[in-house]
């Protein structure tokens, strides 16, 4: 671009903020589904309170049905009286639930919460050379922000197998 003196100017557009690229990302990679029970997951507690979700978790989504599992069958039928009033909760919370679910469904099943999920599913570290360590170290030199690279740094010791396997 020139400006009226003829000079060439650049034009530089405000740098996009990380969560922006993020959502992108997301939007682009997971299915709406699966981002809506995510979404219900994250409200979960908040829309049946405390005592039910300790005991509940949603686990899927099934022909537009929330499938939730119940760690108790004396709550299911107390769950059942309740369905309606926990959908519309949820309406409130996340307004383009009706594009993925239409109603909640219970059942008996295992109630896992995510954080003890999670650290029963998570192999351990792989155990590196101290040249693959330095390489990820070098790798992560420019990066300021200390909980990033810690963060960065655990997941590329995790993928570190992987990701020397497909560059082959």
């Amino acid at each position: 671009m020139t400006d009226m003196s003829g000079e060439e100017r650049r034009s530089f557009r405000k740098p996009m903020p990380l969560y922006r690229h993020l959502s992108r990302f997301v939007n682009d990679v997971v299915p709406e589904r699966q981002r809506i029970l995510g979404r219900v997951r994250e409200f979960w507690g908040s829309a049946t309170g405390p005592q039910i979700a300790a005991h509940t978790i949603p686990e899927d989504i099934d022909n537009r049905n929330l499938i939730v599992n119940v760690d108790d069958p004396s709550w299911l039928a107390e769950l059942a009286l309740m369905k309606d009033d926990i959908y519309a909760q949820l309406k409130k919370r996340i307004p383009d639930i009706k594009r993925q679910i239409d109603k909640i469904r219970f059942r008996n099943g295992q109630v896992l919460l995510p954080e003890k999920e999670a650290e029963r599913k998570r192999p351990p570290a792989p155990v590196l050379s101290p040249e693959a360590y330095k390489e990820i170290d070098a790798e992560l030199e420019s990066i300021e922000d200390q909980a990033l690279k810690r963060s960065l740094r655990k997941l590329l010791i995790r993928t570190y197998n992987t990701t020397k396997e497909n560059k082959k």
